[in-house]
């Protein structure tokens, strides 16, 4: 992948061209267009809804009638997250160019290979199938086909259960949209037995629409095996041709005070309760020129969202461990997952060129290995590897944990006090977004920024992509990740620990995240948050 994006730096009316001519049959470019016909197979139902916040008259308007002009088009795309066997880490499923419409389904006659073979990778890890989640990644583009103006944009996750679709089943999904806002405000989904839907228009893949059409393009895609020359061999484990990599949740650093002393700091982390669902979000973002200006060296300034669905998930998988951290030591907790970084160029192209229009980035954990209902990790004393340190600090802040109604709540932990890292979570996620265990997969993967060619580029993609963190959450604003850190003071069996205060440090995200208000709220506006990074703590 390192290669090609050299080409595309050097080439790119070469590549565009390749990516065009496989869009083509004899002279007829590939399009789709909506049928009347119902349908019966594998796939997904959307029912679309579009909504305007009309600030002027303080109310929310709903213009989802746009959607059947004769001017509207729309592009769909959907992508599934691969199973280990498959070959990537993303399977296409579906991408068309059509008329838009409020009620359409989407055929995914290969998702069904998909789902099966998830489901035998689950069956062979001893997982539970009925409650393992992977997700979609769904991609809707509604513009006017004259003017190319855009009027809804929907970038966003879907989780969905395998055993489901491998059973025959389809998923609905009705989508609460806000102009303006790339996330589903709500989103609802459902399993359905695939049975004649009356009202539902069929986006078949054909040649008879417009001689218009829209391509993205992944210009960047980073894996762990592109990161093999900046870690050490004992970082990665090949699992069916695939690497997976030590991807650290909690790192907790216990620096000696100005006074050369520091108490006995204790760290827990605990993933699975009850019921609740356990998984990982993807990180989304949309920009203009975003890759040309990493190129040129510069860090593009964008607001990311988490997306609304799990990449990767389930009800009854469980992980925990607990350590004490001795004064001017370290520990860091890491589980086995497979981070996934893309970027993408996407095009408006009509009969004779194309041209530029929006770059897309996504950040996902594809999968994380799991052994019955046990997720697979470690813990390790000392920090992660010195390159992803360096790159961890690279996209973060250290900021003072000051914590209201806690024991941080005058700055620092007294010998016995802790800080559980619920109260964290539920502080500092001001905006209900549910955003917990910030997973570093933009410090993970800006390890590969180095072969971009040139140091600028360098420099720029490593500060770009390094402040990129996908959400490790158990779902829902009242079910949190576990876990706490301890001001041991002095324990007797530790030398050199002593019963004092210890100051909390933890990095956070230099990106901020974004949420935007429910669709039927026009008095409210955007929230932005930061978020949790690592999780790493400095304590001294």
């Amino acid at each position: 992948m390192i290669k090609r994006i050299k080409s595309i730096l050097s080439e790119p009316h070469i590549y565009l061209s390749i990516i065009l001519a496989t869009l083509v049959i004899g002279s007829v470019s590939i399009s789709s267009s909506i049928t009347s016909t119902v349908h019966s197979g594998l796939g997904l139902y959307v029912n679309l809804n579009l909504y305007e916040i009309d600030t002027e008259n303080h109310r929310v308007v709903d213009i989802t009638e746009v959607l059947e002009r004769q001017n509207i088009s729309m592009y769909v795309e959907v992508n599934a997250i691969a199973p280990p066997r498959f070959e990537g880490d993303v399977v296409t499923l579906h991408w068309s160019y059509s008329r838009a419409s409020r009620k359409f389904f989407i055929p995914l006659k290969n998702w069904i290979a998909v789902a099966r073979d998830w489901v035998s990778t689950i069956e062979s890890r001893g997982g539970d199938v009925r409650n393992t989640y992977s997700g979609l990644i769904l991609r809707i583009i509604i513009f006017n086909e004259a003017s190319r103006e855009v009027f809804f944009q929907f970038y966003d996750s879907i989780s969905y259960i395998p055993y489901e679709i491998a059973s025959g089943k389809s998923l609905a999904i009705t989508i609460h949209a806000i102009r303006n806002s790339a996330k589903a405000s709500y989103l609802e989904t459902s399993y359905v037995q695939n049975l004649v839907r009356v009202g539902f228009h069929v986006v078949e893949t054909n040649a008879s629409y417009s001689p218009y059409t829209i391509i993205r393009v992944p210009v960047l895609r980073v894996t762990p095996e592109n990161l093999t020359s900046q870690l050490p061999s004992s970082y990665f484990k090949n699992v069916n041709g695939k690497l997976y990599v030590k991807t650290p949740i909690m790192i907790v650093r216990n620096d000696l005070n100005e006074n050369n002393t520091s108490g006995t700091i204790g760290m827990s982390i605990n993933i699975g309760v009850g019921t609740a669902r356990t998984g990982v979000y993807p990180t989304f973002t949309v920009g203009v020129d975003i890759f040309s200006k990493i190129n040129n060296g510069i860090v593009p300034s964008v607001t990311l969202w988490k997306g609304s669905g799990f990449t990767w998930g389930g009800t009854s998988y469980y992980f925990g461990y607990n350590h004490i951290v001795p004064p001017n030591t370290a520990r860091w907790i890491w589980v086995w997952a497979r981070p996934v970084y893309t970027v993408y160029n996407t095009y408006n192209c009509g009969p004779f060129n194309c041209v530029p229009w929006y770059d897309e980035v996504e950040a996902i954990i594809a999968d994380i290995l799991t052994e019955g209902s046990t997720i697979l990790g470690g813990s390790e004393s000392g920090l992660p590897h010195q390159s992803l340190i360096n790159m961890l600090f690279n996209g973060t802040t250290l900021k003072r944990l000051i914590i209201p109604g806690t024991h941080l709540s005058n700055g620092d932990l007294e010998p016995g006090e802790y800080v559980a890292l619920e109260q964290i979570f539920n502080y500092y996620d001001t905006c209900d977004a549910d955003f917990e265990v910030g997973i570093p997969v933009g410090a993970i993967t800006a390890l590969a920024c180095g072969a971009l060619g040139t140091p600028v580029a360098g420099a720029a993609c490593s500060a770009f992509l390094s402040r990129f963190g996908v959400s490790l959450s158990m779902e829902g604003s009242s079910a949190f990740v576990t876990g706490n850190l301890v001001n041991q003071g002095d324990i007797p069996e530790i030398p050199n620990d002593h019963n004092v205060l210890e100051l909390i440090d933890v990095a956070f995200s230099k990106f901020r995240y974004k949420v935007d208000p429910p669709w039927w709220c026009w008095w409210c506006s955007p929230c932005y948050y930061n978020v949790t990074i690592g999780i790493y703590f400095s304590c001294k």
